[in-house]
């Protein structure tokens, strides 16, 4: 039973969960109910992705109490020997009584195996009163942390399953059906703080602590006046190509200009021409771009100076 705010992709989840349950165990005979009947959108949504996986579909219209076809939706599955049933609901503010209790009567009927909650990896901090609230209500079982690509990162998601004590089981990382993914704790972790290991946290968090350091690099990186040895530590991709520059270089990458010196960095790091011309374009958009920014009018990086 699929449960959240509206706009969470809810919908998309529960055809993403049916998809990878059917790749699973294919002989498991699966029925998708939709008891979103607040939404038309997402009625016809779930029958065209039910229509394209060969999933069947139980849905009655706008018409029909969302309680009512939970009812039929759990009758039917046992008269017919349906293994896996998904219930996709209507998205519902927490504070809308009337549709919190229609959940808890649905969910009191159908007794689901797990009450699953969908979080918007772009949600907010606010979003964990939202879930507590959720759980308050019908007692979730686990979270399905969705839109977990782009520039996402997914920290509520994290907030909420450590205050809540409850799992994140699954992860939509994309559009597709197939987007789909058992959660790894590790690797949003990793993609919340940007790290790749244990002694670059430490690193970071050393860094984190000196204050007065981060005042420095952070006045001289939006004045422009950024050298390849601040470079190194943001563009690791590039780290073998600045590591085979000199000390002189590094200090001055103007002197990179030179036909013979960008050859021996280039033939030194084993990088392309491709590659090192990239690196110096990226530099300089950077110091193009943080001095655009210090000009911005209520720049709050200007209290650095």
């Amino acid at each position: 039973m699929f449960v959240g705010l509206q706009g969470t992709g809810k919908t998309t989840s529960v055809a993403k969960l049916a998809n990878y349950l059917k790749s699973k165990y294919p002989t498991k005979k699966i029925l998708l109910v939709a008891c979103d009947i607040y939404r038309p959108a997402a009625i016809d949504q779930l029958k065209t992705l039910g229509e394209s996986l060969n999933i069947e579909v139980l849905e009655k219209g706008t018409k029909v109490n969302p309680v009512d076809l939970a009812k039929e939706a759990y009758h039917k599955s046992h008269y017919e020997g349906y293994d896996i049933v998904i219930y996709d609901t209507a998205g519902r503010l927490h504070t809308n009584k009337e549709l919190m209790d229609e959940l808890h009567q649905i969910k009191k009927i159908v007794k689901p195996a797990e009450t699953i909650m969908t979080i918007d990896a772009l949600s907010g901090q606010d979003i964990i009163n939202v879930a507590q609230t959720f759980h308050d209500a019908i007692e979730l079982s686990s979270f399905f942390i969705t839109k977990l690509d782009g520039n996402a990162k997914g920290g509520a998601a994290i907030s909420i399953s450590y205050l809540m004590k409850l799992p994140i089981k699954l992860a939509g990382t994309g559009e597709k059906v197939g987007d789909i993914e058992v959660f790894n704790p590790h690797r949003i972790v990793n993609r919340i703080l940007g790290l790749g290991d244990i002694e670059t946290l430490t690193e970071k968090i050393e860094e984190a602590i000196d204050l007065d350091k981060q005042k420095k690099d952070a006045k001289k990186f939006i004045d422009g006046n950024v050298d390849f040895d601040e470079a190194e530590k943001k563009l690791k991709l590039f780290e073998t190509l600045i590591s085979s520059m000199t000390k002189e270089e590094r200090k001055n990458p103007k002197l990179l200009k030179e036909p013979s010196r960008k050859q021996r960095v280039i033939k030194g790091s084993g990088k392309t021409a491709q590659d090192f011309n990239k690196l110096m374009n990226q530099f300089e958009q950077a110091k193009t771009l943080m001095k655009q920014f210090k000009n911005m009018p209520n720049n709050p990086l200007n209290q650095l100076k």
